[in-house]
């Protein structure tokens, strides 16, 4: 199995079987998940929407017919390395409603 790493803190689960990682900025694939979206892109048996819908959501889709899978981005001292909130937020203890139903 490889790990692909999302940029979020933690899966949101709605919308996809195990939960996906919120994409919004960005995404942080490893050098094997990021081959493994292409071969499942150019693949026409892959079932993500070609032609819309939510990237982040798709591209969990896309990257699970391949075999790839969630995984946390951490430092040498076990602590998050991505947030998808600002340093405000957390520093404030606000978490937006969103944030603490579907994480």
């Amino acid at each position: 199995m490889t790990v692909c790493i999302l940029f979020a803190e933690k899966p949101l689960r709605i919308h996809v079987p195990q939960g996906y990682h919120s994409g919004g900025a960005s995404y942080v694939l490893s050098r094997e998940s990021l081959r493994r979206f292409y071969e499942a892109c150019n693949d026409p048996a892959s079932k993500y929407a070609k032609d819309g819908g939510a990237d982040d959501i798709e591209i969990v889709i896309c990257l699970r017919t391949k075999g790839v899978y969630p995984g946390k981005a951490l430092d040498k001292e076990n602590r998050e390395l991505f947030h998808p909130l600002s340093f405000t937020h957390y520093y404030q203890g606000f978490f937006p409603n969103w944030l603490v139903k579907r994480a």
